[in-house]
């Protein structure tokens, strides 16, 4: 969080910058490029060299490449060896080939074809007699060939599909330009995950579908720093409640990704275990964020090296975060919820975005990054955030890395996340969507999504 290179305003957002057609958005562009728009010629210093006797426009290969004799090798089992293997030789050591004459139409040694005068539909004396389409097939299938497409291991592949980058509007240099960097500190953080599953009652019937993807912005990845966001999620005991949480460490701490874990994670768990007991209109959430920077400040004391004194205030300048949990019933599809900082709740119906936490810096003409961070606790008498949830609706929740661009929900984003997410879409086209690029916004991104299953 807070680590973009700025923000813009509702205004901004609301100016159409499309470049090309959409399913759903005329402001949703791909560029130009494979895999973020890397140059055809590929990165400078790096040369690409093809397998020996692969074809390369422009090249020759000068040894045919020749395939492993392994049947079950892949490229043996499709044949590719017919391209470039060597002309036939027979066992004996003989110089005849095998007879294609009728697999391929060619005339075989003293024949030949084409009237010579006379009536021009009967074949020249000696000439091969036309053959019924059945002797066709016949001779197709005997050929080399055509032997090999009928082995018992042949197989057919239809490949469809394909991936290209979601941009809404521009999405700025950064979005093709930058090389990601892996954080040699932190190798065991990924630098993207997701997940995707739907969740059943105890009676068997489908409950919810969930998405859920953390990515790396590209200010991280560009400098070679850990994603700071993190997600968690868990059911409640009696399988009735979801409890949900997304968590955005702040960017000036070294460690703050590790505090946004222990606040996902142990987060959730927490709030698990206490609706084996309470229901969640009656939870003390009060006393839950006040355990959960209790843990953050035990993790730091610990873990950081002269942390056994720290205090929340000292700790938090290393290792803090926001956190906002959820708590779902399947049932009724109530929800209740607290935020600690600027991570929001949005609820999306059939046509808009509607916030159940403020929307940041809706009513300020200045952009501030200025947030309440774990673990340090501010607030006393923390009152949870009610709703409920409509058939159709999805409930959301998410980092300011997609919150600052989606605004007010009005803009090109929403536009752009509302059509991308009316219905729950594969998960990794989900995380591609989170991932969307936007010029200015390069911070971490994170989504948490639940669309209920109505009862048949």
């Amino acid at each position: 969080m807070m680590g973009g290179t700025g923000t813009e305003s509702a205004a901004q957002e609301d100016e159409p910058q499309a470049h090309r057609q959409s399913s759903f958005s005329p402001e949703v562009t791909w560029p130009s490029g494979k895999g973020g728009g890397i140059p055809q010629e590929g990165l400078p210093g790096l040369e690409f060299t093809p397998p020996q006797g692969t074809h390369v426009p422009g090249r020759t290969a000068s040894t045919a490449w020749e395939p492993p004799t392994d049947n079950g090798h892949l490229w043996g089992d499709l044949g590719i060896q017919e391209q470039v293997r060597q002309p036939h030789q027979p066992p004996d050591g003989g110089s005849e080939s095998p007879d294609r004459t009728a697999a391929f139409g060619l005339p075989a040694a003293g024949q030949d074809f084409g009237p010579a005068g006379g009536d021009e539909h009967a074949p020249r004396a000696g000439a091969k007699q036309q053959e019924t389409p059945d002797e066709q097939q016949q001779a197709v299938e005997e050929s080399p060939r055509g032997r090999q497409a009928h082995a018992p291991h042949a197989m057919e592949l239809a490949i469809v599909g394909g991936f290209e980058p979601y941009s809404v509007g521009d999405p700025g240099r950064a979005a093709s330009m930058v090389v990601p960097l892996p954080d040699t500190e932190n190798w065991h953080r990924r630098d993207s995950v997701f997940d995707g599953f739907t969740l059943h009652l105890p009676q068997e019937r489908p409950a919810a579908v969930v998405r859920a993807a953390s990515i790396r912005g590209l200010a991280h990845r560009a400098s070679g720093k850990p994603r700071q966001d993190e997600y968690a999620y868990q059911l409640s005991q009696d399988g009735r409640f979801l409890v949900l949480c997304v968590a955005d460490g702040i960017s000036s701490g070294a460690r703050s990704h590790q505090a946004a874990e222990v606040a996902a994670r142990t987060g959730v768990a927490l709030v698990a275990k206490e609706l084996t007991s309470t229901p969640p209109d009656s939870l003390d959430w009060d006393h839950l964020v006040r355990e959960v920077a209790g843990h953050i400040v035990k993790f730091a004391r610990t873990r950081l090296p002269g942390g056994e004194e720290l205090t929340p205030e000292q700790v938090v300048s290393v290792m803090g975060t926001t956190a906002t949990y959820a708590v779902l019933d399947l049932l009724s599809l109530e929800v209740d919820a607290v935020m600690v900082g600027d991570t929001s709740i949005w609820v999306l119906t059939r046509d808009q975005w509607v916030p159940l936490t403020a929307v940041k810096n809706a009513d300020s003409d200045i952009a501030t990054s200025a947030v309440e961070a774990l673990p340090v606790v501010t607030a006393r008498g923390r009152t949870p955030l009610r709703s409920r949830l409509r058939p159709g609706e999805a409930l959301v929740l998410m980092s300011d890395g997609v919150g600052d661009p989606l605004g007010r929900g009005t803009g090109a984003v929403g536009r752009f996340l509302a059509g991308a997410w009316q219905n729950p879409p594969h998960e990794i086209d989900f995380a591609a969507q989170v991932a969307f690029s936007k010029r200015s916004f390069d911070d971490d991104r994170t989504v948490v999504a639940v669309w209920p299953v109505a009862p048949s």
